[in-house]
């Protein structure tokens, strides 16, 4: 299966009530919003995906005596290069400033839970929101990336609808620091991290897209794991995301 995307989720606006009317429109998954004031979001210069490759029926034994089936969950980011190694392409070449810039998307994950012994292997497809808080100096100086990604979702293939996924499940991307070429990468961690090995901990990587010299086109695309600990019973996570800044709030309405 490949999956692959440049949605980022949805600004979700509000209707206005009509004068003399009452106007609910409630989605219980994703908070109060009215789908008629909703605008799906997209990446224009970057992609994000998953290549799953399902396992060989063929079994076999590895040198600590598991069972094993030839299988695997690539994450994938690509799209065009903001930033470079290079006179006057570097990230603090960037076009304008960002300032605790607000960068919000989506994500999206296969979870991969069980046990090499007994070969009983679930996965779960998963979606979230994704935001994350930029730092790029303009001149001189390293930028700063971090972020959380939560209001996760599971695929319910029987039923063919999104469902709740672990209550407030949510995974921190630690601090870390934005390279010359616009690349990053560090470390995660699952809340809760109940299941998971390395006791939910993880890493992240990925890098910037689209025009450094507006900083308001700038994208992010990149891939994340939680668990990915190495034992006979497992439970990881494997993902990747694309994020831009937040658009201006709609009008208050009167």
């Amino acid at each position: 299966e490949v999956w692959l995307s440049n949605s980022i989720g949805v600004n979700r606006g509000f209707e206005p009530a009509v004068p003399g009317t009452t106007v609910t429109c409630l989605d219980s998954t994703r908070g109060t919003s009215c789908p008629d004031d909703d605008v799906h979001r997209y990446l224009n210069y970057a992609a994000y995906g998953l290549f799953v490759y399902s396992v060989d029926t063929e079994t076999f034994v590895d040198a600590n005596a598991f069972n094993g089936q030839a299988g695997r969950i690539n994450t994938m980011h690509f799209g065009y290069l903001a930033f470079a190694d290079e006179d006057g392409q570097k990230a603090a070449d960037i076009g304008e400033a960002i300032t605790n810039g607000t960068f919000t998307g989506y994500t999206l994950a296969y979870e991969v839970e069980g046990s090499q012994q007994t070969l009983s292997i679930e996965s779960k497809l998963l979606r979230g929101d994704v935001t994350l808080t930029v730092n790029i100096p303009r001149g001189l100086g390293a930028g700063s990336l971090q972020g959380t990604m939560n209001n996760f979702q599971q695929w319910n293939e029987e039923n063919e609808v999104w469902t709740a996924y672990v209550g407030n499940f949510a995974v921190a991307l630690n601090a870390t620091s934005i390279s010359e070429s616009g690349t990053f990468s560090g470390t995660t961690q699952a809340t809760p991290s109940a299941g998971f090995n390395a006791i939910g901990a993880g890493v992240y990587k990925g890098s910037f897209y689209g025009p450094r010299t507006d900083a308001n086109k700038l994208e992010i695309a990149g891939s994340w794991t939680v668990g990915s600990g190495i034992s006979n019973t497992f439970k990881d996570i494997y993902g990747s995301f694309g994020a831009k800044q937040r658009p201006a709030a709609p009008p208050a309405s009167n």
